[in-house]
This record gives structure tokens, sequence and C-alpha cells, in this order.
């Protein structure tokens, strides 16, 4: 088959179903000859990909619901190999991870419905040509790849977590009350300091799929809501945010967004930035010599770091000069449904880049 010749783990599944057929599907690779003496696909059996490790990290992202399938569209890149069946078009994502982990469920924090699964080790998804339980064909979209687009495991654990709070956002996206609520998220986010890039594209997601009518409203109140917190003007979040959307339900979308549940400050070295255009070891190095100051030097003499703290230079080790130089490259914020930023940041935050950084 060609899923197994494009070093795809295959188990087999009963007909018309995604249970596996062998009690031991995990610990069991199949070959051909293995497949065939069941009998005929489909009609005898469906076929599935063991995920993560076992095929090389293909991972699945599976969206549960229609808002998800819509707001996956919008948030994830599409560049990769897609499938679903007409009833439920593109609603699987295939990637290749070369970090794979246990599979993430992202349920509806109060119906628990499920919304996104992040499939990674242990599990399987049934592919295409398979037939559905209600008799319908899996098959890959026309704009599929041949291939799984090659990513990280947190990219897609992020893009996962915007879609999911999405979709519950996308069920207080009422008429009326779209511009005041657009606020009160602009200004939630803005204290959390998520990047706005990634926060606008979001709003402008759900905006989209409840048909809003002023997208460029909603955009603008992500905008003006970032501005006056960064000016010291008062921003309205909390008290309006609360009148429309339960605590408990903010509390979900906060750990999806991967940000604390209440604001708070965050220190010199922890403040978000942005990627530097410039992404050479020199350029890098110099950009953090402007973010430091002198709160860090380097005595030439003595071949020896120093400290600054409450005025008095102390002598720092090597190590942790670096840790101070890895809180700086883990603090910027990217766009994350930006391939091209996310790359440029898994570069600077690399060991080769952070050893540059000190160097120069």
């Amino acid at each position: 088959m060609t899923y197994i010749r494009s070093g795809y783990d295959i188990t087999i599944l009963k007909p018309m179903t995604k249970r596996p057929l062998l009690n031991k599907w995990t610990d069991t690779t199949l070959k051909i000859g293995d497949i065939e003496s069941h009998g005929t696909f489909p009609e005898d059996y469906n076929i599935g990909i063991k995920l993560g490790f076992a095929s090389r990290g293909i991972v699945d992202v599976d969206l549960d619901c229609d808002a998800a399938v819509w707001l996956g569209a919008w948030l994830l890149n599409t560049g990769t190999r897609v499938f679903g069946r007409d009833d439920n078009p593109a609603s699987h994502y295939l990637y290749r991870v070369h970090n794979p982990r246990s599979t993430l469920r992202f349920k509806h924090p109060v119906s628990n419905e499920m919304i996104v699964e992040l499939r990674g080790n242990g599990s399987q998804t049934v592919l295409p040509e398979s037939i559905y339980e209600d008799g319908s064909l899996l098959r890959f979209e026309e704009y599929s790849l041949p291939e799984p687009l090659e990513t990280d495991w947190e990219t897609l654990e992020r893009q996962s977590g915007l879609i999911a709070a999405g979709a519950v956002l996308s069920e207080f996206w009422n008429e009326g009350s779209r511009h005041a609520l657009a606020l009160a998220l602009g200004g939630w986010a803005a204290h959390k300091r998520i990047d706005q890039g990634t926060f606008t594209r979001l709003i402008e997601a759900v905006a989209g799929y409840m048909n809003d009518d002023d997208v460029a409203d909603r955009v603008d109140c992500i905008r003006d809501s970032y501005t006056d917190l960064a000016t010291g003007n008062k921003v309205a979040w909390k008290d309006d945010l609360e009148r429309t959307i339960d605590h408990k339900i903010m509390a979900a979308i906060s750990k999806w967004l991967m940000v604390n549940a209440d604001p708070e400050s965050i220190s010199a070295t922890r403040q978000p930035k942005k990627l530097s255009s410039m992404m050479s070891d020199l350029q890098s190095g110099e950009d953090f010599c402007e973010h430091i100051g002198d709160k860090v030097i380097f005595c030439d003499d003595e071949e020896q770091f120093y400290h600054r703290r409450n005025d008095v230079y102390e002598p720092a080790s090597l190590a942790s000069v670096k840790g101070t130089v890895i809180d700086y490259v883990k603090s910027f914020d990217v766009d994350v449904t930006n391939f091209e930023e996310v790359r440029k940041l898994k570069s600077t935050q690399s060991i080769a880049r952070i050893n540059a950084i000190v160097d120069v």
C-alpha cells in the first residue's frame, strides 16, 4: 500500500469504524501481506495510522465541530496533508514533528464536548479511502499535499488552543454587543501580554466565522486596547468581560492560550518583544546589548561578567549570564499562525544563537 511505502505505521480497523481490529495494535507493525490477509479494503476493514514516533513523527489535528473546522482553515497552516469527508471536509490536518507527545484534548469548559484533538503518541487516526460509520468515504482534499508539513509540537499546541478559544468565544459573538466585547477582550489580551498580531488574527477568525459585518471595527478595538494600555490610558476589560463571559470559560481560554488566569506584572527581561528583522548572530547580540543596557557588563582585563544589583556590580558566572540571555530569547512574541515567524523564533532560541549572543 502507498501508506506503508510512505513510512506510515498502519493498523487495521473494524469495517466502517475507527476501532482497532487487533488487541495489541500499538505493539504490532503490519506489512502489506499482513493487511491483505484480512480481506478486501475497504469492504472488510478500515485502515488507520499509528501516530507519533511510530510513523516518524506524523500527528493529527482533529477538528471536532463546525466552528473548529472553519477556524482551522484560518488559523492552521493549510499547506499540508488535509482530509475529511463530504459532510465534514478538511477536519483532519496531518503534520510531521520531531518531538511528538501524547494526545492533547481541548474540551468545552461547560458542555465538556470535544472541540479539537492534537493526536500524537499512542493514538491512531482513520485514513482516507476508509469508510466512515455513516457509509461516507474519507478522502483527501483537492489542495492536500502528498506529504505532511514539517513543524513542531509546540506550534500545533498553540494553534489548537487558538482554535478552541475561537470556537468558545464565537458562542458570545452576539449582534449588538460585538463592539463592547471586542474592546473587553482586547483589554484582557493586552493585560495578559498576548502577542497583538496573534490575538488580532484570532478575533478576525471569530468575526469571520460569525459573519460579522464590521470586522474592521473589531480589529480597531484590539489595536486601541493595546495602544491605550501601552500609553497608560484606562483600558476596559474585567468588569465588562465578566458581565458577558463566565470566569470558568475565560480560565479555560487562558490555559489554551498559555497565559496566566489573571494579569500580572512581568519583569523587564520577560516583557514581550518582537523578533528583529535581522536574524544574524551579530544583530542578535547587538539587540540583546541594547535591551540589557548596563545591567550586565564584561570586564576585558579580568575576563569576567558582572551583574548590576542595587547599583553595585557583582561577579556573574557564565551560566547565569546565559540564563539571562535565555530569558531574553524566551520573551519574544510571534504570531503562531505565521509559519515563517515561528521558524525564525526557533532559530533565535537555538543553543548556537544563545552562545553567539554571549560571545557578541
